[in-house]
């Protein structure tokens, strides 16, 4: 599990800016299941393989010279998450979620 500062902090603020699909959020479980879990929610009917298409092809449309690979699979699914729920990306100098442009 990542227990890193920043995925704490980008956790923090996903949490607090978009609080309802995070309810019941519990850090001292799996934290990778539990974000594939609200992906689920949201895309309702969708099974686990259908889940990892999408974060593949999500993942495969980075652009290596503008991608952080420190980031932990935690980090990764967050980032999913936000960004196909919210059309949200993380803002390093603001850290802070912010709108995708």
């Amino acid at each position: 599990m990542d227990n890193s500062q920043k995925f704490s902090l980008m956790l923090d603020k996903a949490i607090k800016q978009d609080y309802k699909d995070f309810k019941g959020f519990d850090r001292s479980k799996n934290v990778q299941d539990q974000l594939q879990e609200i992906i689920d929610k949201i895309d309702a009917g969708s099974d686990a393989y259908v889940i990892q298409i999408m974060f593949q092809d999500w993942f495969d449309d980075f652009n290596p010279d503008e991608w952080d690979f420190s980031w932990s699979m935690e980090m990764l699914w967050l980032a999913f998450l936000m960004e196909y729920k919210y059309q949200k990306i993380w803002d390093d100098e603001k850290e802070k979620w912010v709108i995708k442009e």
